[in-house]
């Protein structure tokens, strides 16, 4: 076929079937080294199975990093809390700006919700691509909404027809 591949296969009814690294320092067992595979559900997988982390790179450049606590580093494995589960960093030189883009259809809405575990979202900034609004929601009820003129309302004015004017 004109290029090499490399197999790696099992019986069908297998748990999983992997490309597993090891060294040295990594132990020999299942439960140890790098595992690259494929599971019976055809789900596709990376585990380190050893508590370190696993970084990823392009350009001979470290560019992603998950930590041994989950953390995600992206351009960064450095962080400030103990509390952050993501941290992005501009890696681009020379540039100051570092932007988290959320893009959708212009039919649909970005979100940021915020929430705790069993919650449905409580808080939220909704932006409506249909009418260029913004929403902000708190205690699962909206309590702002800014227009796409920047007028603004608040939550005891929500369903009257005025806007305040932010620019005033």
């Amino acid at each position: 076929q004109g290029h090499g591949l490399l197999t790696i296969s099992k019986s069908a009814s297998s748990a999983f079937n992997a490309l597993v690294i090891q060294q040295g320092n990594t132990g020999s067992t299942v439960n140890d080294g790098l595992h690259i595979g494929i599971d019976s559900a055809v789900d596709a997988y990376i585990t380190h199975k050893e508590n370190r982390a696993l970084a990823f790179g392009t350009a001979n450049t470290e560019r992603m990093r998950i930590d041994t606590n989950g953390r995600v580093g992206i351009n960064t494995n450095a962080f400030a809390d103990t509390a952050v589960a993501l941290n992005i960093k501009n890696g681009a030189t020379g540039s100051e700006h570092t932007f988290l883009d959320i893009e959708c259809d212009n039919n649909e809405t970005c979100r940021v919700r915020f929430s705790e575990n069993g919650s449905t979202y409580p808080g939220e900034i909704r932006y409506t691509h249909s009418n260029n609004s913004m929403r902000f929601r708190t205690n699962d009820t909206e309590h702002m909404l800014i227009n796409s003129n920047g007028y603004m309302k608040a939550a005891d004015d929500l369903n009257d027809s005025d806007f305040t004017n932010l620019d005033s």
